[in-house]
C-alpha cells in the first residue's frame, strides 16, 4: 500500500514479484487489477498478515500520506507486521528488481 491507498492488485509488477516469493497479493483478492486505491475498511476486512509499505512516513505532508497512519492501520499492522520497501524499487522491472526481490525476501524473514 501506498499513499492514497494504492495497492497493486493482479497484473502488476508488484503481483508477479510477490507470487515468485511464493506469497498471495491481497490486492488480487481484493479483485483489483493492476494499481487501484483500495479502501482502507476492505483492505482491513481481508486481515492479510503483513502490509508492505513503500517508503514510511514520519509525518504526512498531505491527506494521502496521513491514511497510512491511521490508527486502524496502526492497530492491524503494527511495526513487526509492516515490510517497508523503497519506492523506488517499484518503478520498473529493471535494474531494481533483484534488490526488490531481496527487500522483499528479507521483511518476509521477520514476520
Amino acid at each position: 500500500m501506498s499513499r492514497n491507498a494504492y495497492t497493486s492488485g493482479a497484473e502488476t509488477l508488484f503481483d508477479d514479484v510477490l507470487g515468485k516469493l511464493g506469497v498471495v497479493n491481497a490486492g488480487r483478492d481484493l479483485g483489483m487489477a493492476g494499481p487501484q486505491r483500495a479502501g482502507l475498511e476492505a483492505a482491513l476486512k481481508l486481515r492479510p498478515d503483513a502490509l508492505v509499505m513503500f517508503n514510511t512516513i514520519g509525518r504526512p505532508a498531505d491527506q494521502g500520506a496521513a491514511l497510512l497512519l491511521h490508527p486502524a492501520l496502526a492497530a492491524s499492522f503494527p511495526h513487526e507486521r509492516r515490510i517497508v520497501v523503497p519506492g523506488n524499487l517499484i518503478a520498473c522491472g529493471g535494474p531494481s528488481l533483484p534488490a526488490l526481490l531481496r527487500s522483499l525476501a528479507n521483511g518476509l524473514k521477520t514476520l
